[in-house]
C-alpha cells in the first residue's frame, strides 16, 4: 500500500507493520497514480513519471536536482554563456526530488571564489541582482551526507560599452 504526506510517497507493509519513505517531491508536485510492475515502481505526477527501482536499499539514489528554468532579467533563457552588459540579473528555478525529507539535506550555492553559503531548504530559486561584467561561475550544491549532486553554470557578462577603450 502507497499514500503521500507533505509530498512525501510512502509505503505501508501491513506484515511487518512498517512505513518507509519512497520518494520526496517539491511541494508543487501533485501525484496522479501509482503502478507497481515488477520491480519498478511508476509514479505519475504532473512533473512526468517517475521510475523506481523497489529494491533499493539506499536512498541516496533518489537525490535528484532539476533545473526548471534560468531567468535573465525576467526572461527565460536557454543558454547563459554569453550575456550583454545589461543581462546581469539571474534566477535560477530549480526542484529537488528525494527520498528523504526537506530537512535531512542541505543546499548550498557559490559564486566565483566567495565561499558556500546555505539556504533554506524550502528554497527554489536562486537570484543574483546587478552582477558585474566579466565571468562568472555559480554552483548549485545539495548536500546529503556523503552524496553530493552539483550543477554548474559559467557564463561572461560583457563589458559596458562606457568602460571600453573606444567608450
Amino acid at each position: 500500500t502507497y499514500f503521500v504526506k507533505d509530498g512525501v510517497l510512502f509505503s505501508y507493509d501491513s506484515t511487518k507493520t512498517e512505513i518507509k519513505a519512497i520518494v520526496g517531491l517539491p511541494s508543487s508536485t501533485d501525484f496522479y497514480d501509482i503502478t507497481a510492475l515488477d520491480n519498478r515502481l511508476y509514479i505519475a505526477t504532473n512533473r512526468g513519471i517517475i521510475d523506481i527501482d523497489k529494491n533499493t536499499k539506499s536512498t541516496s539514489e533518489f537525490l535528484v536536482l532539476n533545473i526548471n528554468d534560468v531567468t535573465v532579467n525576467g526572461i527565460s533563457f536557454q543558454n547563459i554563456d554569453h550575456l550583454k552588459s545589461n543581462e546581469n540579473n539571474i534566477e535560477i528555478i530549480f526542484d529537488i526530488i528525494s527520498s528523504m525529507p526537506v530537512s535531512t539535506y542541505k543546499i548550498k550555492y557559490k559564486i566565483d571564489d566567495n565561499p558556500w553559503k546555505t539556504i533554506n531548504n524550502t528554497e527554489r530559486n536562486l537570484r543574483f541582482a546587478s552582477l558585474s561584467y566579466g565571468k562568472h561561475t555559480i554552483i548549485l550544491r545539495i548536500e546529503y551526507g556523503e552524496n553530493v549532486v552539483e550543477r554548474t553554470f559559467v557564463f561572461n557578462i560583457d563589458t559596458p560599452f562606457w568602460l571600453t577603450w573606444w567608450g
